[in-house]
Order: C-alpha cells, then sequence, then structure tokens
C-alpha cells in the first residue's frame, strides 16, 4: 500500500508571490509608436469590457448582431491599450479594421482571460435575447387574450339577434353611412318585434 503524503496547504502570500511574476504590462513598437498594452484586466475592467460590448451590440431592446465584432474591438482597444480612439464611430470602425492594432494587442493580452470575456460576452447576450423573446411571446399573449374578450363581448351583443333582425339593422345604415339614432332605433324595433311575437 502506498504511504499517503500529506500535502502543506499554500499560504496566501505565496500564491500572490507567483501571480506577481506574471507582467501585467508591455510595450511594444506598433509602427514607431510606443504602444501599452495590459496583459490582463482587474475584475471590475473585465466586468465593464463586458457590459459595454453587450450595452453596444442592442438598439432599443433589439439585437443588433452586426455590431458584436466592432464592439469587442472598439473595447479591447480602449480597456487594454492607451490608444486614443476617436469619438466618431465611422472612423473607428475604419481605423480598427485597416490596421492591424486588433491582432497586435491580441498577441499581447492573456489568452484565458480574453476567452473568458468573449464566453460571458456571448452568454449575456443569449440571456438578454431569451428574456426578450419571452417578453414578446408574452405580450402577444395578453393581446390574443384582449382580442378574445372584445370577441366573446361583441359576440354578447348580437347573440339574441337573428339574421332577419340584423338584416333590419343594417337597413338602418343607408349607403354605409352610419346614423346611431338609426341603428338604435332599428335595433329597439326589432326587439320589440321579437317580444311581441
Amino acid at each position: 500500500m502506498a504511504k499517503q503524503i500529506k500535502a502543506k496547504k499554500i499560504s496566501v502570500s505565496e500564491f500572490e508571490r507567483i501571480s506577481k511574476e506574471i507582467e501585467r504590462i508591455e510595450t511594444v513598437d506598433w509602427h514607431g509608436n510606443e504602444l501599452i498594452i495590459k496583459k490582463i484586466l482587474s475584475l471590475s475592467e473585465a466586468m465593464s469590457f463586458v457590459q459595454n460590448v453587450v450595452d453596444s451590440c442592442f438598439d432599443n431592446g433589439v439585437y443588433r448582431p452586426e455590431l458584436k465584432e466592432f464592439a469587442i474591438k472598439l473595447n479591447m482597444i480602449n480597456s487594454y491599450s492607451n490608444l486614443s480612439l476617436p469619438s466618431n464611430f465611422e472612423r473607428s470602425y475604419e481605423y480598427i479594421y485597416t490596421t492591424d492594432i486588433c491582432q497586435t494587442i491580441k498577441i499581447v493580452i492573456l489568452g484565458r482571460q480574453y476567452d473568458d470575456l468573449i464566453k460571458a460576452i456571448d452568454e449575456k447576450i443569449s440571456s438578454l435575447v431569451a428574456a426578450n423573446t419571452s417578453a414578446i411571446h408574452k405580450q402577444a399573449s395578453d393581446i390574443i387574450a384582449s382580442l378574445d374578450s372584445i370577441s366573446s363581448s361583441i359576440g354578447s351583443l348580437f347573440e339574441n339577434l337573428s339574421s332577419e333582425d340584423m338584416t333590419t339593422a343594417l337597413k338602418a345604415i343607408p349607403n354605409m353611412h352610419i346614423d346611431e339614432k338609426k341603428l338604435i332605433e332599428a335595433y329597439k324595433d326589432a326587439s320589440h318585434k321579437k317580444e311581441s311575437d
């Protein structure tokens, strides 16, 4: 039987020491410019990254998948680097897709974290789309229920009228110009006629 070795618990300070061995920032030459790139985002920066991308993908509650990759790239530059982008999205879009800035940043950043951020973005978007779809289905069900109620109410108004009564009432509406007084009188006449029969 093999002898069990009792492992010594690794302390927090040792964990911290190992963590600090990883460089947090790297400076690279990007087309003659000093580009400072964070290799890893803090928890709050990571949460902001995910939320900013997700928010950018929705326009008045409607998911716009064509914006997702652009939003990821835009937030990658803003979150991981010291590069300034124009506030005009058209220009930012052009600069992002006509340069190698995102590839340069992606080579330096910690892939494990970046992959987790992309997964979180995908899951959050899926969750919001599902919630929106459920809300739309509920609204549609509510509208159908309201229409059913209206239909029942209208049906009960006319349930005691025969086809002859309805014809009499419709004759009171010459040339489809509705005269409410004549319609009411025709209905009363038809009802009195039915009672006297």
